[in-house]
Formats: C-alpha cells, sequence, structure tokens
C-alpha cells in the first residue's frame, strides 16, 4: 500500500487530496504527473485529525440535543 497526494487539479480531485492504495494502482497514478507520492505519516495525520473533529461535532451535537431537552425555568407550570 502507498499514499499518493493530488500535484494538480481535476474534475475530480482537488490540489492536496490523499490517497492510500495498492502499489500497482499508485504507480500508474504518480506516472501521469497528477499524483506524487507521500510518507504513510501524513495519512495517518489526516485520518486522526478527521476522527477527532467528528468526535468533537457529535459532542457538540449532543450538548445541544440535552440543553434543548432541559424544561425552560421561565416558563411557568399551571
Amino acid at each position: 500500500m502507498k499514499c499518493i497526494r493530488a500535484v494538480k487539479a481535476t474534475k475530480q480531485t482537488k490540489i492536496g487530496e490523499l490517497k492510500r492504495l495498492s502499489d500497482k494502482e499508485a504507480d500508474l497514478a504518480t506516472k501521469g504527473g497528477y499524483w506524487q507520492y507521500v510518507p504513510k505519516s501524513e495519512w495517518k495525520y489526516l485520518n486522526k485529525k478527521k476522527v477527532e473533529e467528528e468526535k468533537q461535532s457529535v459532542s457538540i451535537n449532543v450538548e445541544t440535543t440535552e440543553q434543548s431537552n432541559k424544561p425552560n425555568k421561565k416558563q411557568k407550570s399551571k
């Protein structure tokens, strides 16, 4: 498995997009000049960052849901 990064934009990819492909697929992609090899650590860092952002967004959604479910103290009970 190899990690590659887009160095030229196309209709399907943006510059800087990372992919993890088999050796053969990565070799074919890099021959075209649109992709270049990058260390696996970059791919790991990007995935770790995405997971942390997802956890934060989920915890924010849970907090806002919990706050909206609490009754408002200003409302008087009849």
